[in-house]
Order: C-alpha cells, then structure tokens, then sequence
C-alpha cells in the first residue's frame, strides 16, 4: 500500500483526532488525486489533531503537487518518518501548530503552496547529515528530493509560488535549520520566507534567489544570504 490513510476524494472534509496511524508505505498520510496522475481532486481539507504519525520507511504526510486548493491542518501531533516528515509540493496551504515532526533525511520539504508554522511546542529535526541539493527534484515516482540535513527546505522547479511565514517553534539540523533553493533561472514565481519568532539550532540560508523577508525575534544562529 501506498500510506496506511489515503484521502483522495474531492470537495471533501476529513479530520482525525488522536489514535495513531502507522505505515510500512511509503507514506503514513498522503493526499492525492483518486486518478492520479491524468487528473486531480481539489478542495481537499484534511486535519489531524493530536495524531501519532509512523512511517519509518517513507514520507510521514504527503500531499500530491497535482492538488489544489487544499488545506491540511497538523496540529498536536507527533510525525515521524524514514525520509521526509512532512513533504508539500501543492497549490494549497499547510498548517504546523504546536507538532513535533522528525525526518531521517528532511524535517518538513517544501515546493508549492502557502506553509505556516506556529506554537512554542512546534519541534521540527532532520537527523541526517548535511546534503547540499545540486537539481530539483523533478516529481517522479522513482525519485526524492536530494537535499538531506534541512529542518525546513524550500525548493523550486514548479510552476508555482512558495510562502513559508514562522511564528514559533524550535528547529534542529545538522545542516542549515532552515535552507531555501532556487536557480536563479528559475524566475516568474515568489519564494518567500518570514520569521517572527521561533528557536534555530543552525542557520538560515539560501542559494539563488535570497529571502524576501527575514524578521527574527529569538532566533539563536547566524543567517546566511
């Protein structure tokens, strides 16, 4: 099986509250199209609260890039994976309050849409050592993204804007805890990052293009351009 919970159905609402969901898959949780990839189911709002999340193979929560005008709502949860804990590369919005997330390779990946991260209990932690990306990853199914060591990682190559606004939260990473990549050909779209307030464990930097927006409050490390 793909994830242990799969949502696929348009114009739908699901929430889940506590219990726990664990997957040999490659996701715990994935969003995504009923016919995918020929075409995609949109409005989609899925919320967990107070989940234990378990994919010690895969992706802890996924949502397909395909999906649109989506919301997906983590909220006192816990989400831990082999690879990424959280990976969005959709048209929609993700919301993190007040959950500890822990990837192998990756905390939380990003590639389309608008994330905010929020709440003094957030904890977000890539355990994996330093991998600089050198290309996007281009979305198929027999690949990954190939930066490792990131507790947020923002990247390109879709034709779509990025906005990640951090508010809270504490962000641990044996490479830069949070890491933008963007060719600087790869132009058209926004990519923004804002920080507000929140505990870093190393730096904030960028390759490409550089942040719109960097207002740190509590933020205890350097920042990179």
């Amino acid at each position: 099986a793909t994830a242990a919970l799969e949502f696929n159905r348009p114009n739908s609402r699901l929430t889940v509250k506590n219990g726990k969901i664990i997957s040999a898959g490659l996701y715990g949780v994935y969003a995504v199209a009923s016919d995918y990839p020929t075409a995609s189911a949109n409005d989609l709002k899925l919320t967990l609260d107070g989940v234990t999340v378990s994919a010690p193979k895969g992706n802890g929560i996924g949502v397909n890039g395909v999906l649109t005008g989506n919301e997906t709502v983590i909220r006192n949860s816990t989400v831990t994976s082999g690879d990424t804990g959280i990976y969005y590369p959709a048209n929609g919005t993700l919301k993190i309050e007040n959950t500890t997330v822990t990837g192998e390779k990756l905390g939380v990946a990003l590639k389309g849409g608008t994330a905010e991260i929020s709440g003094e209990n957030t904890r977000i932690t890539a355990n994996a050592a330093e991998k600089e990306p050198t290309d996007y990853y281009d979305g198929g199914n027999t690949g990954s993204i190939l930066a490792e060591g990131y507790a947020v990682y923002m990247e390109g190559g879709y034709n779509r804007g990025i906005s990640l606004t951090i508010s809270g939260g504490t962000f641990t990473s044996r490479g830069d805890a949070l890491k933008k990549y963007v060719k600087d050909t790869d132009t058209g779209y926004s990519r923004t990052i804002s920080v507000s307030g929140g505990i870093v464990s190393a730096a904030i930097a960028t390759i490409g293009q550089v942040f719109t927006t960097i207002t740190p409050v509590s933020i205890a490390a350097r920042i990179c351009f």
